[in-house]
């Protein structure tokens, strides 16, 4: 095969490519690629074809090396031989096919996944123009999102950050949620989240984006998994703000989300659910209706979950909502404290931070003396302390959250029947400024306010 690529005959190195491509899923023919060099050939014949304008072997290239790349190893083999620049020059060849540049964005944002290659892709000749554009107006939808994706990341980096920092990248990422790729749904997001999260004025705009909550709405009807997970992890970070919530609430989208916890099996729609579970526990008074309604189980039965990212996930949205000491108690009766202790000595910093900071919670409960006997004695509680307790129901006050979830993933095989009731009465407030989706290139400082 090396001999065949290698061939000066175009075609047939090309032949040889082709085979390679219907034969490079077989696990053998991968370990064959590592051991006997052919990414570098693969890499080397394809510059050298785009030079000679030879398209048909170019483009079976690329398809052969995004198809292998899915393989972590190899994805990581490529960043080490800096691909990125490679496959960047690649997109600037007129005659590639669709497929082709599709793959090409998708691997570099695949590549942007590393820190380390953040600024290298930032100073790439025309990035910025080009990522814009293909958010915005690109015909072909994949890479919409991919660009997407690849904004996601390089926002994680403040120099970057600053120079895309203005209220109109929210509203372009926005744009995205409209179209018929459930890749370029989830993708827009995706972004969405670091890129609001280091917005301060995020709430306002997402308020003021007019049809932006109908959108949302929309997509939580759909039937696409991928695209309904990345639409409840939206969710997730928007209703951190309490006029958002309100909103939301009212237009019956959490009572939407929230009947999803007992039928939703697939992976990335449980991580968003806990994520969600997570941000509601921000706000205090929700916090204690959380545990109050029955919720507090099924996030433990997520806790229990094969999948590490599943178990990181229910166990940020445990860690949370044990800052209420009535929910501390049901966590401790359904067995919370042995499954974080074990989690303790798994070597991962995001689960054992989340496990740590769930059973210091339990911990600090254990020393209040209205309730530590409840939960390590089991005795039944004094008048004093069912008075303590009923006052403290009476009295939960909300606040301003107090710390910001990192996004993850989770699935489970939950089915658990729970008494349904209303989050919370709703008032409306005023909405702000308003922007088009319709208009997204030009934002106007200042438009009438909808009655």
């Amino acid at each position: 095969m090396t001999n065949l690529l290698n061939n000066p005959s175009p075609s047939i190195s090309t032949l040889a490519a082709h085979y390679l491509l219907a034969v490079c899923g077989d696990e053998r023919v991968l370990q064959d690629i590592i051991n006997y060099g052919l990414l570098n050939i693969l890499m080397e014949k394809a510059n050298s074809a785009a030079a000679d304008d030879v398209p048909a072997f170019y483009n079976t290239a690329i398809k052969i090396l995004f198809k292998i790349s899915r393989r972590e190893s190899i994805l990581q083999a490529l960043n080490d031989k800096n691909a990125v620049q490679f496959f960047y020059n690649l997109v600037e060849l007129p005659d590639s096919d669709v497929e082709a540049e599709k793959q090409l964005w998708e691997l570099i944002a695949d590549f942007a996944g590393y820190p380390e290659n953040w600024m290298k892709i930032w100073k790439l000749p025309n990035m910025e123009a080009k990522l814009l554009y293909n958010v915005q107006s690109h015909l072909n939808e994949d890479i919409r999102g991919s660009a997407a994706r690849i904004i996601g990341h390089l926002v994680l980096n403040k120099e970057i950050f600053t120079q895309l920092s203005n209220r109109e990248i929210i509203v372009k990422l926005w744009t995205l949620l409209q179209v018929k790729s459930p890749y370029a749904v989830e993708s827009a997001c995706r972004a969405l989240l670091p890129v609001m999260k280091r917005t301060i004025e995020s709430p306002e705009v997402v308020r003021g984006i007019r049809r932006g909550i109908f959108v949302l709405m929309n997509l939580l009807q759909s039937d696409e998994p991928d695209t309904l997970a990345g639409v409840i992890l939206l969710l997730s970070k928007i209703i951190q703000d309490k006029l958002n919530l309100e909103i939301l609430t009212s237009m019956g989208a959490l009572s939407k989300v929230l009947s999803f916890l007992t039928k939703e099996t697939y992976p990335k729609i449980r991580a968003a659910l806990c994520y969600l579970i997570a941000s509601l526990g921000t706000h205090r008074l929700l916090n204690f209706q959380i545990g109050r309604d029955g919720y507090i189980p099924i996030v433990i039965n997520d806790l229990k979950s094969d999948v590490l990212d599943v178990k990181i996930s229910a166990a940020y949205a445990l860690w949370k909502l044990s800052e209420d000491p009535i929910n501390c108690v049901i966590m401790h009766s359904n067995g919370v404290a042995d499954i974080l202790l074990k989690y303790l000595l798994i070597d991962n910093d995001d689960l054992q931070l989340a496990a740590g900071g769930c059973l210091y919670n339990i911990r600090n409960l254990a020393f209040n003396a209205e309730v530590r006997k409840w939960i390590f004695f089991n005795e039944p509680v004094d008048s004093e302390t069912e008075k303590g307790i009923k006052k403290y129901r009476e009295n939960v006050i909300d606040e301003e959250p107090k710390k910001e979830l990192e996004v993850i993933e989770i699935p489970v095989n939950t089915v658990k029947k729970f008494k349904k009731e209303k989050l919370l009465k709703v008032r409306f407030g005023d909405r702000g400024d308003e922007f088009s989706l319709d208009d997204s290139v030009t934002l106007p400082e200042k438009t009438e306010k909808e009655e």
